[in-house]
């Protein structure tokens, strides 16, 4: 029996591989979201400053997300995600040299946040896109509820405590740490197998289409009149909000309350234990249903979600005592996942095949903080 081959009730070989390499993507990814913050508050006081850093990661998302989807459908995927773990990983080495020789610019500090979110929108999408292409249709809710069950437990659970802990340490140690892990995931990235690199279900052109006007063709029908349009916005507004929010938090955490920077892992990392029972929940739905919550439903969620975990950091502020106060903050995302976890069904079936990339990149990232 070949090493790829599928065995029944379980996900075939090559989805274990591109998970894994997902998986340390998202490691690095939230090494650098907590290291990031603290390395900007040793260099401006402005809490301005340390919310907008936070919030920049988003900005590529929204601005080059139709086209790096476009690219994407264009491209060998497996080359895609593992050239974009190899640039994010150079980036971040590049941050690590200079937080070890010297002061770091604040301009460098941002221009490299955008660069790698830039890279991201590409990197991300092309791994999106291989679920569907490694894994049977039958089983492709199961495989985003386990992909999507890893980001959240790595990325929130194990990222954001290691991160603060080594940064404690030494200032360069989570970006070191963050450019290893992206390697590694490149290099698992080049083994998947071909089938990986093309759509599972080629999409026939009479001609290639322009790259260009498949981008204004996945942004006019993400955007016409409907659910979609009205989820991408929704949860945009949503993402945007929370980023802002969360670099506030950080630094009230840490020069408000006083927190150690080595504990503000512990501390952050409650938010994701509300996160975590959104992707089982998401197949249990699946199977009780057959689809879960439909797309047309799904602006809901989020602004249902908005009016329960909003409240969370306004009781935060209100309680007196601190260990109240951090009480709430878990329930804040613990409201979110009723739309996030059914986000990659919406995305991959609400998107047509001629410009699947297009509006899929955006729409499954437009809810990302």
């Amino acid at each position: 029996m070949s090493a790829d081959a599928v065995v029944p009730g379980r996900l075939p070989g090559p989805f274990y591989r591109l998970w894994s390499a997902g998986l340390l993507g998202n490691l690095a990814d939230g090494v650098g979201m907590v290291a990031v913050p603290l390395l900007a508050m040793r260099i401006s006081d402005d809490p301005l400053v340390v919310s907008t850093i936070g919030a920049l990661g988003l900005l590529p998302w929204l601005l080059l997300g139709a086209f790096s989807g476009a690219v994407v459908d264009r491209s060998d995927r497996r080359r895609a995600m593992g050239g974009g773990a190899l640039a994010r990983g150079l980036l971040l080495a590049t941050l690590a040299v200079a937080a070890t020789v010297g002061h770091v610019p604040l301009w460098v500090l941002f221009a490299t946040v955008f660069a790698v979110a830039c890279v991201e929108t590409v990197a991300d999408g092309a791994a999106q896109a291989m679920v569907p292409s490694v894994v049977g249709a039958d089983r492709l809710d199961a495989a985003n509820s386990r992909y999507q069950a890893g980001e959240l437990i790595t990325q929130g659970l194990v990222a954001l405590p290691l991160g603060t802990a080594l940064f404690a340490w030494a200032t360069s140690a989570p970006f070191v740490v963050g450019a290893a892990a992206y390697v590694t995931a490149a290099v698992l990235a080049f083994t998947l197998p071909r089938s990986a690199a093309r759509a599972a279900v080629p999409v026939q052109h009479a001609a290639p289409e322009n790259v260009w006007r498949a981008t204004a063709g996945g942004l006019r029908y993400t955007f016409a009149p409907g659910p979609l349009r009205r989820l991408v916005l929704v949860t945009t507004a949503l993402a945007a909000t929370m980023q802002f929010a969360q670099g506030s938090l950080v630094f009230y955490l840490v020069r408000g309350v006083g927190l150690p920077e080595a504990a503000l892992g512990l501390v952050t990392a409650g938010m994701a234990v509300g996160e975590c029972w959104g992707p089982p929940c998401r197949l249990g739905w699946s199977r009780a249903s057959g689809v879960g919550p439909r797309c047309s439903e799904l602006p809901r969620w989020p602004a249902c979600a908005s009016r329960s975990s909003g409240r969370c950091p306004a009781c935060s502020v209100a309680l007196p005592a601190s260990w109240w106060r951090r009480s709430s903050w878990p329930a804040q995302p613990a409201a979110r996942p009723p739309g996030t976890c059914s986000r990659p069904r919406c995305a991959s079936g609400s998107c047509p095949g001629t410009c699947s990339g297009a509006c899929r990149v955006p729409v499954a990232r437009s809810w990302s903080g």
